[in-house]
């Protein structure tokens, strides 16, 4: 799954669907990497797939969605937090726990809600 909210989700259909006592998910759960959403000045500017894009803030959600969709993890934050998070490696891998173990939550209510 490799943290993707849309396979989880199937997952989670298929499983109700299929009325199954038992459902098994094997294989990666989370996300392969943060990527982070840059507020400056009122706009927010990230690095995606190659490219560097700029959205405004009524374009965010669906920019998460996607980020989301293929199992990397959004996150938006500020320039002075950016410039910190690229001088220190540390900082980096906190956030992506920090980040990785809310993706969980979520996904485990969700689970819930389906059972």
């Amino acid at each position: 799954m490799h943290g993707s909210e849309g396979v989880w989700r199937k997952f989670l259909n298929a499983s109700a669907m299929l009325k199954a006592n038992v459902a098994i998910c094997g294989g990666d759960l989370t996300g392969k990497m943060i990527v982070p959403i840059v507020e400056q000045e009122g706009k927010f500017a990230y690095y995606f797939m190659g490219k560097n894009h700029v959205v405004e803030k009524p374009e965010l959600e669906a920019t998460f969605k996607m980020i989301r969709g293929i199992g990397y993890y959004p996150y938006q934050t500020n320039e002075k937090e950016y410039n910190e998070m690229t001088k220190d490696p540390k900082r980096v891998d906190e956030v992506f726990h920090e980040v990785m173990l809310s993706t969980l939550k979520v996904g485990l209510t969700l689970y819930q809600k389906s059972a």
